[in-house]
């Protein structure tokens, strides 16, 4: 089984794209920002389980330029699969979504809510309210559908199956990988940095961990040893007396903790951003799949 038609219509940057694909590996090329990332963010929309019934839900920011939604409008999302008849165990994963042309469909939809679009399909389009909000819309996923001309697909319009996003998780297995360009700010966040796990699995021998720390131990003794360290907690130990009295002060000093390996490896940071000259070559795969 293989994906052999992607559809996206009024998502990001593609108000209207449809995509035929053949098999084998597919890889999209473009320079930044030409929605390589928002395509497979559109794919993830209809195939990733682990995306939470929040994120499904689209912002502002999620639709084309130009684009409010103040007017009934929708987002569409199709994922067309082929080649999966005679294979029982892919022949499952499409659910309830096999199409009269032999192939299957899996969609996403963002529109107006069942209730809103009750009060507004009776009105022909020039009678049409343009105060709509993001909170009128809903996201649904649906499975198969007709032959139809996914192109002249509206809001109005309904079609397929409505299945639960659980169906996902058990069904397929999507490994989303990050754009390349991102790599340098992650690295810079000390919470969410992979620089740890790699320098776990340098496995870093104990003589030149020892080495390291004994570097660290050597400053943070020279830090200790500062006037103005010594003053600042003189300080702090006066500001607790005067507020507490004799009975309740604390006596303060302030200073650098024991070092350990793990602190290194932990304060470790990209300073690609901070020295521009540095050139950095990334090897790996391009964003997504």
């Amino acid at each position: 089984m293989y994906i052999s038609r992607i559809f996206v219509k009024n998502f990001r940057n593609f108000r209207d794209l449809d995509l035929e694909i053949g098999e084998g590996v597919t890889c999209f090329i473009g320079e930044n920002n030409s929605g390589k990332t928002n395509l497979f963010q559109a794919l993830r929309f209809v195939l990733d389980g682990n995306i939470t019934a929040l994120r499904r839900r689209l912002q502002p920011e999620d639709l084309p330029v130009g684009l409010t939604f103040k007017k009934p409008e929708h987002v569409l999302i199709a994922i067309e699969f082929s080649d999966y008849a005679g294979k029982p165990n892919e022949e499952a994963l499409p659910f309830t979504g096999v199409l009269p042309n032999g192939k299957a469909r899996l969609s996403y939809r963002f529109r107006p809510k069942p209730t809103v679009r009750e009060t507004l399909d009776p009105l022909p389009d020039d009678q049409l309210p343009s105060n709509l909000k993001m909170d009128d819309y809903v996201w649904e996923m649906a499975a198969g559908g007709h032959d139809l001309d996914l192109g002249a697909v509206t809001w109005r319009d309904s079609f397929g199956t409505r299945f639960s996003t659980d169906n996902l998780q058990q069904g397929y297995l999507l490994v989303f990988m990050e754009a390349l360009r991102d790599v340098e700010a992650r690295l810079a966040l000390s919470r969410s940095s992979p620089l740890q796990q790699i320098i776990e699995q340098r496995e870093i021998p104990d003589e030149e961990q020892g080495a390291l720390v004994h570097h660290l131990q050597t400053a943070n003794t020279s830090i200790n040893a500062s006037a103005t360290i010594k003053e600042l907690g003189t300080d702090l130990s006066d500001s607790f007396r005067q507020a507490t009295g004799k009975s309740y002060a604390m006596g303060v000093s302030i200073g650098l903790g024991e070092p350990s390996f793990t602190d290194i490896s932990r304060g470790l940071r990209d300073w690609s951003k901070l020295h521009p000259r540095t050139s950095f070559v990334h090897c790996g795969t391009p964003d997504g799949i």
